[in-house]
Order: C-alpha cells, then sequence, then structure tokens
C-alpha cells in the first residue's frame, strides 16, 4: 500500500493562484498552492533525507494571509471601539438629558403646585367678588330704593319750598298792606323813653324803622308792638357781649284787661325775615328771629353780620352740621344823642350770666313823627 501511495505521489505541480498585494507595498509575488495529498506525503516520509520545498516566498505568503485577519479583526475593534465611545458619548448625553429632564420635571411640579395653590385661591377671590357682587348689587337695590324715597322727599321739598315761599311773600305783602293802611306811607321813627341808673333825668333813643320794601314783617310786628304799649314798663336787663336785650319784666303786669297782651295774643314774627341789604351793623336794632320765641328784641352793640346772619353751624350737642336762619334786623339808631345812650348803657356793670346789675327801664315806646 505505501508503495502504491509512493508511486501515486509524484513531484507536486504548482497551481496557478490569485495575486496578492503584499502588506509592505512591494509588487505582488506568485503564491505557489500544493495539493493536500503532496503535503501528507511529506509529513509521512520523516526519515527520508530529503524534504520538500519551503522557500520565504512561501512563508511571507503564509504570514500575509495571517495579517489579513487579524487586520480585519483589528479593524473591526477599533469600529467596536468608536461604536462604545459613540454610545458612551449618547449615554452621557442621556444622563444630562434625563438630569435636565428631571430637573425641569421638579421644576414644573413646583409649578404646577403654585398653580394650584393660585387656582384655588382666584377660586376663593372668585367666590368672595361673587357673595361681595351680591352684596353690592342687595345695597344698590336698597340705595336704589332710597334714592326713590329721596327723590320724592326732594320733590315734595320743592313744592314745600314753593309753598313756603308763597306764604312767607302773602305774609310780607300783608303786612306791608296794613303798616300803610294804619301809619301811612313811611319813615317810621320809634322813640323810647328810657330810666338808666346812671342818671337821674330821662333819656331817649330814636329808632328809624327799615324799609317796607325790604323787612315789611318785622317793621309791622314791633309798630303793633308799640302801638300795644307791650313796651311800656319792660327793661334792658342782659347785656349779651355783643347786645344789649330787652324783655318784658316777669315782675310788671299790664292792667288793661282788654289788651291783646292781657288775653296773651303778642304779636311776633312768624318766620325769620332776613335781608342781605339790611344786616346787622353796629347800632341796629333786630329780633331774635325764632318765631313765637316771645317779643323781645336788642340793640347791636358792634357788627353781628356773621353772628345773626343765615350760615352753617355745628352743634355743640351733636357735633352735626345745621343751617342758621338768619335774624330780622329791622331798624337803626341813626342819631348822636341816641348813639350816645347806647353806649352810656353799655358801660353798665354786668353780674352772672349777663344779667345787669342795675336795669334799664323802658318808660314808654312811641310811634313819632307822623
Amino acid at each position: 500500500m505505501n508503495s502504491r501511495r509512493a508511486s501515486d505521489r509524484k513531484s507536486p505541480t504548482p497551481q496557478g493562484a490569485p495575486m496578492a498585494t503584499a502588506v509592505d507595498g512591494s509588487p505582488p509575488k506568485t503564491i505557489q498552492f500544493y495539493p493536500i495529498e503532496d503535503i501528507e506525503a511529506c509529513c509521512d516520509k520523516p526519515t527520508q533525507s530529503a524534504t520538500p520545498e519551503f522557500n520565504l516566498t512561501t512563508y511571507v505568503s503564509i504570514k500575509q494571509l495571517l495579517i489579513i485577519p487579524i487586520m480585519l479583526i483589528v479593524g473591526l475593534v477599533i469600529i467596536q471601539n468608536n461604536k462604545v465611545s459613540s454610545l458612551q458619548s449618547e449615554l452621557t448625553l442621556s444622563v444630562a438629558s434625563r438630569d435636565h429632564l428631571q430637573k425641569t420635571y421638579g421644576t414644573l411640579i413646583t409649578e404646577l403646585h403654585k398653580y394650584k395653590d393660585t387656582h384655588e385661591k382666584m377660586k376663593q377671590v372668585n367666590n368672595d367678588l361673587s357673595s361681595h357682587t351680591k352684596n353690592l348689587r342687595e345695597e344698590y337695590l336698597v340705595t336704589q330704593s332710597e334714592l326713590d324715597k329721596l327723590r320724592k322727599t326732594e320733590k315734595t321739598k320743592t313744592w314745600s319750598e314753593v309753598r313756603l315761599s308763597k306764604l312767607i311773600q302773602g305774609i310780607q305783602d300783608w303786612s306791608r298792606r296794613r303798616v300803610i293802611e294804619k301809619y301811612g306811607k313811611g319813615p317810621y321813627r320809634v322813640e323810647l323813653q328810657l330810666l338808666l341808673p346812671t342818671s337821674k333825668h330821662p333819656q331817649f333813643i330814636k329808632l328809624e324803622l327799615a324799609s317796607l320794601d325790604l323787612m315789611p314783617h318785622a317793621v309791622s310786628t314791633f309798630l303793633e308792638q308799640v302801638e300795644l304799649k307791650l313796651w311800656d314798663g319792660q327793661t334792658f336787663d342782659v347785656h349779651a357781649g355783643h347786645v344789649l336785650l330787652a324783655r318784658p319784666d316777669p315782675t310788671t303786669t299790664n292792667n288793661d284787661d282788654s289788651s291783646d297782651a292781657a288775653k296773651g295774643e303778642v304779636p311776633t314774627v312768624m318766620f325769620a325775615e332776613y335781608n342781605e341789604n339790611y344786616p346787622h351793623e353796629k347800632y341796629t336794632v333786630g329780633f331774635p328771629g325764632r318765631p313765637n320765641a316771645g317779643q323781645d328784641f336788642y340793640i347791636n352793640l358792634q357788627s353781628n353780620v356773621a353772628h345773626h346772619s343765615p350760615r352753617f353751624d355745628r352743634d355743640t350737642s351733636t357735633g352735626e352740621e345745621q343751617f342758621i336762619e338768619g335774624e330780622p334786623c329791622f331798624g337803626k339808631i341813626i342819631d348822636a344823642h341816641s348813639r350816645l345812650v347806647v353806649d352810656e348803657m353799655d358801660k353798665l356793670g354786668v353780674g352772672k350770666e349777663g344779667i345787669l346789675e342795675k336795669k334799664v327801664v323802658i318808660v314808654s315806646a312811641r310811634l313819632i313823627g307822623r
């Protein structure tokens, strides 16, 4: 059998092989390939002195064949390493993105809680506004109702003022006609005969009354008091600093039982007649101005325009502002002698609550110059 193998095996015949390029870039060399049987035959003859031909070219070719897969493996490793590096970078970016997203998520959660709190507050504000709007509507309805009442009251007040104005105008017209019918056309003068505690002889004060065009009702009232002799025996007994007040003396009596004074029908002003063209200057006379307050009158010792004109004043008891009507000024003391008598009265001693220590008696009051 060995002889058959030896006979069958012939020297290897090289076969054509493909061209390959050397690693070091040298010109390509022909690679010789031998059949596998020839290689095995060579291996089976260890005792044979002759060895198969194995030259440097064959070694280089085998080395080249080994380098190619190594280079492929190295290339694959480099590629994989690059992929790993790329994946590592992407992982790093992903981690950074994840951290940023987590931070953003935390911020969004915080903002969401704030939004929820704000939403709850807005709901509360909305509820409060709804309640407040409801209350405002109710108040508006109440105010509208009150406004309607005020409008009706204003209309009533306007009509009342018109009626009062007509009533006052009627009283003034009636007073003007009455004075002219009884005393003729003016001017009208009244003389007061007085007994001063500082003088043994009677003193006289002459009053010139206002025009009927200015103060008809006050002039008519005073002339009627004078005609009824209501001032005979009365006194100036109050010194209030800015005025001297004359008033009925409760210690005196009137013996004429048929008079209006005895019957209690004392003429007094029906309303506070005031005219800014006849102000309360010094040496003028006026009524206190309160309807049905009695027959008192006073002499102005100074200019009392601010005190006795229409004005708003604060009530000392309630602290509320109230309207004060002007007081009627109906005459003047124009002659020098009468003014000297008033100055003498102004110097009299004053006791408690402005009461004169010694009264000035009004002997008589008469209409003169007719």
